[in-house]
């Protein structure tokens, strides 16, 4: 019986790990959240609904947001703008656990998921959440640059601005009306390949460059999204 309910367990992991491997249609995520302090604020608020003593806790939101989804074991894909952060709180006997992971989602600016981890082998949130971290789709919350990019008028027009993060271009600004916002895209996503050329690793220049020389309708890999066409503007 053990053994069974082991390899039923190592089945729910596999799912769940795939879901950040296997190629899927993009995902719209609705909105980006009104304000990154409202997401902080309205997640611990549900995180701390299941707590002993709420007034306790010690949060630490150490990744940045992303817009896509979480799939939880066993349930549907929930969708929308979603991070991973660490928990601290105390028992009944009044000590600490230690920090666990855990998972907000929101969707319109209302929180439509939490969970905190569970702790052991099988925490699903723990796994779930470090296989997004090693794919890429949760940036450090300190690797968001903090400037605001400038848009070259030269440069052929996708209607978007970047800042160089290690996962990729972080999208800073985007142009009303312009390429990048009719197709969906928002500030803080963040280009992980240009018509399927990985750019992790390049260099500003090297991305601009990359982008002047691009074809008219060029396909962007946004990470917790998916594969997004883009047609530039002509130039003015």
């Amino acid at each position: 019986m053990r053994a069974v309910l082991r390899v039923s367990t190592l089945a729910a992991v596999s799912t769940l790990l795939m879901a950040a491997k296997t190629p899927e249609a993009p995902v719209d995520p609705g909105p980006r959240p009104s304000s990154l302090e409202h997401f902080r604020e309205a997640g611990q608020q549900a995180i701390l609904q299941g707590f002993f003593d709420p007034s306790s806790a010690q949060f630490q939101w150490d990744r940045a947001i992303t817009g896509g989804y979480w799939k939880p074991v066993f349930q549907k894909k929930v969708i929308g703008w979603w991070t991973c952060g660490l928990v601290n709180g105390k028992n009944r006997m009044g000590g600490y656990v230690g920090f666990r992971r855990f998972v907000v989602v929101m969707n319109n600016d209302q929180v439509v998921f939490s969970q905190v981890g569970e702790g052991g082998d099988f925490d699903f949130v723990e796994l779930g959440c470090q296989k997004a971290i090693q794919a890429g789709y949760l940036p450090l919350a300190s690797a968001v640059p903090a400037s605001t990019p400038a848009i070259d008028p030269s440069q052929p027009q996708f209607g978007f601005g970047f800042n160089i993060v290690p996962d990729g271009a972080y999208i800073g600004v985007i142009v009303p009306a312009g390429p990048a916002d009719k197709a969906g895209l928002t500030t803080g996503m963040v280009i992980s390949a240009i018509n399927s050329i990985p750019i992790k690793g390049f260099d500003q220049p090297t991305v601009a460059k990359i982008l002047k020389n691009l074809d008219t309708t060029a396909t962007f890999t946004i990470i917790g999204r998916g594969d997004v066409k883009l047609t530039r503007a002509p130039i003015q």
